[in-house]
């Protein structure tokens, strides 16, 4: 069973959180669980520190709203040791936000807005070595590319499929034969048509629309629950093997 070692121990879990009745929440739905239980939890980024340089967790849960920075700088640290999976715990945040957490080696990313079900499911993921995206979390950017990748010239749609698989602009323009100036001028031209910041929110915004669960009646509660997890599961592979390729 994913996330229990050869001994049979369940995966230890710390979760930093700033509202302790959520803490508490989280805590009642491992009580009982066959592959994670409780470690320990803490309401600021330091007192995790603490905690787990006594007791170490091999799974964590943080509060992206104990800020910004201190968070980052805590994912990065515990990314670092390798032997710890971190998921940031979140309000809506921008694809680029997203894109932050997941450079700095954040794993799985969760909206509070997640039933406990789907908190188990991502825990239960990181666990087993995966990463995990909620395809409820709620991002700005990638809706309005939606509609209007159409607006790209022949020349655009290539450079937007070569570098949304990766490729640095260098690659690209030996791909298509033109000056590595050129391809800067069509990458701007196609964040302004398509609303994308940055090359790494291009990469995400096409993620998400690969992998957003459309709604649809006809699904059973469970069908739809696990269609939405796969989806999760599978945008976030995508995402941590582009992160190496945000960069231009």
């Amino acid at each position: 069973m994913p996330g229990i070692s050869e001994h049979g121990w369940r995966t230890p879990v710390g979760i930093c959180d700033s509202q302790p009745a959520t803490a508490e929440g989280v805590r009642a739905l491992l009580r009982d669980d066959p592959v994670l239980t409780w470690r320990w939890s803490a309401h600021s980024v330091e007192d995790a520190k603490l905690r787990q340089a006594m007791e170490p967790a091999r799974v964590l849960l943080i509060d992206s709203a104990l800020g910004g920075a201190p968070v980052l700088a805590s994912i990065a640290s515990r990314a670092a040791e390798h032997t710890v999976r971190v998921a940031v715990w979140h309000s809506p945040m921008t694809i680029v936000e997203t894109e932050q957490y997941i450079s700095a080696g954040a794993s799985g990313i969760l909206p509070r807005s997640a039933p406990l079900t789907e908190v188990r499911d991502c825990l239960r993921r990181l666990a087993s070595g995966g990463h995990w995206i909620s395809a409820e979390s709620e991002t700005h950017g990638p809706r309005v590319a939606r509609t209007t990748r159409a607006t790209l010239t022949v020349r655009e749609q290539q450079v937007y499929e070569l570098v949304r698989r990766g490729h640095r602009n260098r690659e690209v323009a030996e791909v298509l034969g033109l000056q590595e100036g050129t391809v800067k001028i069509h990458l701007q031209h196609i964040f302004a048509k398509m609303g994308f910041r940055n090359r790494a929110a291009l990469i995400l915004g096409f993620a998400w629309r690969s992998f957003e669960v459309e709604s649809r009646p006809v699904m059973s509660e469970r069908a739809a629950s696990e269609t939405t997890s796969q989806a999760g599961v599978a945008l976030a592979e995508y995402l941590a093997a582009a992160a190496g390729a945000t960069k231009s």
